[in-house]
């Protein structure tokens, strides 16, 4: 299903329908028998996706004017409705006099986290927290956040069991936390690190199996530099350091094998083109040895809209527009590549992609569509 990006999008089209049927189990093709794929019901539309495990899927999408969640099982392309509380169901999305809420679904599949933004920004932000089982979603109940702390920021710890959050600046100055962590079983939240030590939170990532949280931020020790700055917060004993001192416009991605990737997402111009890549704009990897960024190895697209990797590091996967991966078709699409980290090889789906996951062993890669209102699965070279 994979190809090298140099050559034409309409010649991989003909290889897909040629050999889709050695990839994939006859359940899983759509009705015109050509596409390996699973169609969602009519109105519905993926907002995010993460694997269960290696054969189910947990799907978050919109519903009519709500949300709601399906579970995807791999073998039978049956799609399963788990039950939400009305709590979801009837959150609204896109409609005049409605705040959009955000989702977070846990890497791994099991738990939900809904913030819907105040309106008001002196006034504290609704957080929903919730376990999914095989039948629907179990609210996290129980939680000590302070009343002081107004949520900004989310970030999922890999298995689903601990979900960090960052506190809104400049509002409740006798609220000393500036990130916390909620555990999901119990409901506690505890403390992780002081608005002294690191202030004015953007965005936070937790690396999977790490006791490393990296955070990028305006505020360190105190002091407040003119651009933002990335942080690496050490959980095992509160320890920080500063990987990044130019930050602004960057963004953090962690990985399924536990990697920090830190780069410039593509931002086209006013025609179309992206800008050329320089010095400042990464991509870079955490050497978890010296703790410092080094350049990574992306060779092909050095600022993606969305990078991920396989749980054993072998693939980056990565957005990219047609005319980065060298399609002379649709160029102003988005494509999801593949990137082989030992040889630099690079492949692309004859698909326009909008978000994508591997599978929990690195053997499948599920891509949603640019509608959402279908899922696609390739199975990925093993050489």
């Amino acid at each position: 299903m994979w190809f090298d990006a140099r050559v034409r999008l309409t010649f991989l089209i003909a290889c897909m329908l040629l050999f889709a049927a050695l990839l994939l189990p006859q359940a899983l093709y759509a009705a015109d028998g050509k596409t390996p794929g699973v169609a969602l019901p009519k109105g519905e539309r993926v907002l995010d996706l993460a694997w269960a495990d290696n054969g189910n899927l947990t799907l978050v999408v919109t519903a009519g004017d709500g949300y709601a969640l399906r579970r995807l099982e791999l073998k039978s392309a049956e799609l399963s409705v788990l039950a939400v509380p009305k709590s979801i169901g009837q959150l609204r999305h896109g409609k005049k006099g409605f705040t959009d809420p955000q989702l977070y679904l846990a890497p791994a599949g099991n738990a939900l986290a809904v913030l819907v933004p105040s309106p008001d920004p002196l006034k504290m932000s609704d957080l929903g927290v919730y376990r999914i089982t095989q039948s629907g979603l179990e609210p996290v109940t129980s939680r000590s956040i302070p009343a002081g702390f107004y949520v900004d920021h989310l970030a999922w710890e890999s298995s689903g069991q601990e979900l960090y959050l960052s506190s809104r600046p400049y509002l409740s100055p006798e609220q000393p936390y500036s990130i916390g962590r909620l555990d999901v079983q119990s409901g506690r939240f505890v403390g992780v690190t002081l608005k002294g030590n690191v202030d004015l939170v953007d965005e936070l990532v937790c690396l999977p199996g790490k006791q490393l949280l990296a955070v990028r931020c305006g505020g360190y020790r105190g002091e407040y530099p003119d651009e933002k700055l990335i942080a690496l917060l050490d959980l095992s004993n509160a320890a920080a350091s500063v990987l990044h001192s130019r930050a602004d416009g960057l963004e953090l991605f962690a990985l399924a094998d536990g990697q920090l990737l830190v780069c410039r997402p593509a931002q086209a111009d006013a025609a179309g083109d992206p800008p050329p890549a320089g010095a400042d704009d990464g991509p870079w990897i955490l050497n978890e040895e010296s703790l410092q960024l080094e350049p990574a190895r992306l060779s092909l697209v050095s600022s993606p809209e969305t990078l991920a990797a396989t749980p054993d590091g072998a693939w980056y996967g990565f957005l990219a527009s047609g005319s980065a991966l060298g399609a002379e078709e649709g160029k102003d699409q988005l494509y999801l590549g593949l990137q082989q980290t030992a040889t630099g090889r690079t492949l692309a789906t004859a698909l326009p992609s909008s978000r994508f996951a591997f599978s929990p062993n690195g053997a499948l890669v599920c891509a949603v569509d640019t509608s959402g209102k279908a899922v696609y699965f390739f199975q990925l070279p093993q050489s």
